[in-house]
């Protein structure tokens, strides 16, 4: 797995070079097994509440999404 831009281009360039369709085919197989895709998850909520949790959703802004700041969990020894 790539952690930043230069493996994720060294991983793309490995994958192609190992299969050059490698792409099409993992976008194809979420099709093939429809327990990855069409009959789990978030898409099959009744409309109403996929609506409801969209909005929720779209309301939150960076700032919700960054961690609280808590202490540090030190002995205080010293050691």
């Amino acid at each position: 797995m790539a952690g930043n831009k230069e493996g994720a281009r060294k991983a793309r360039e490995k994958n192609l070079a190992k299969d050059p369709d490698f792409y099409k085919n993992i976008g194809g197989q979420s099709w093939k097994n429809p327990d990855r895709s069409r009959e789990t998850g978030f898409a099959l909520l009744p409309k109403e509440e996929h609506l409801e949790l969209s909005k929720k959703g779209g309301q939150k802004t960076k700032k919700d999404y960054k961690p609280t700041k808590t202490k540090s969990l030190s002995t205080g020894t010293g050691e």
